[in-house]
């Protein structure tokens, strides 16, 4: 009997050893939730108190707070700050780490859906297709692009066949480098002058037309009716 006696002592005490050594080395994975995390680092603290250690309930949490991974370490260091990590519970500790948890999770969707939308939106005012910016000007194909004016496939609004003759348009492309294109003709019914406008130096300046100009900017369209066309006014440098 004292034989088999002493030979269990020592399958507990190699045992121990070995889950001593397993505790001390133990980290949360990068892939890991805060309740698996917990789950595993409980069952090897279990372990050890059947093999006749005492493991106390701060050692536990000390433990935890040491090994969590780089996306605690803020919530960990206002814990350590604001807590008595002696008195601190396991479970009041996992309840402020699932927290933190959770709301790390809510802002990496709101992202992923804003990086979705950004990737899957359009250029041109129509349906489809999906934009591709670098430097220059892409081509994309226009197969699957409705014409929000005539609502056929394979063309934007702007490049409508239905639009009237006279539409007056601005293209905007904001990018690496600024690009301009634009293309005017003066709703000219008369060749006379339409109207003037005074200007802030008590100056006058002729308008010859009125039409439309499409702005395109981050990404969309954007059109503003009734501008009027002065030739000789020269923006301020």
């Amino acid at each position: 009997m004292r034989i088999k006696f002493q030979g269990s002592t020592k399958v507990k005490r190699a045992q121990l050893q070995a889950l001593r050594k397993e505790f001390e080395v133990l980290e949360m994975g990068e892939s890991e939730t805060v309740d698996e995390y917990f789950a595993r680092t409980m069952a090897i603290a279990n372990k050890m108190t059947t093999c006749g250690e005492r493991v106390e309930q701060v050692t536990v949490v000390e433990k935890i707070l040491r090994s969590m991974t780089p996306r605690f370490n803020h919530v960990v260091c206002s814990i350590e700050l604001s807590s008595d990590v002696t008195t601190l519970s396991i479970d009041e500790l996992q309840s402020s780490l699932i927290v933190h948890e959770q709301r790390v999770k809510g802002q990496q969707i709101k992202q992923e859906e804003q990086a979705l939308k950004v990737t899957n939106g359009g250029r041109g005012r129509g349906r489809g297709g999906n934009s591709t910016r670098g430097r220059g000007r892409g081509r994309q194909s226009k197969e699957n692009v409705e014409c929000y004016k005539c609502h056929k496939l394979g063309h934007y609004q702007s490049e409508c066949p239905n639009s009237s003759e006279n539409a007056h348009y601005a293209e905007f492309d904001v990018e690496e480098e600024m690009l301009l294109m634009a293309k005017a003709n003066c709703e000219d019914e008369k060749d006379e002058t339409w109207d003037s406008v005074k200007l802030g130096d008590d100056s006058r300046m002729n308008v010859m037309g009125k039409g439309n100009v499409k702005l395109y900017i981050n990404g969309r369209n954007h059109i503003i009716t009734s501008v009027y066309y002065i030739p000789g006014l020269k923006p301020i440098s």
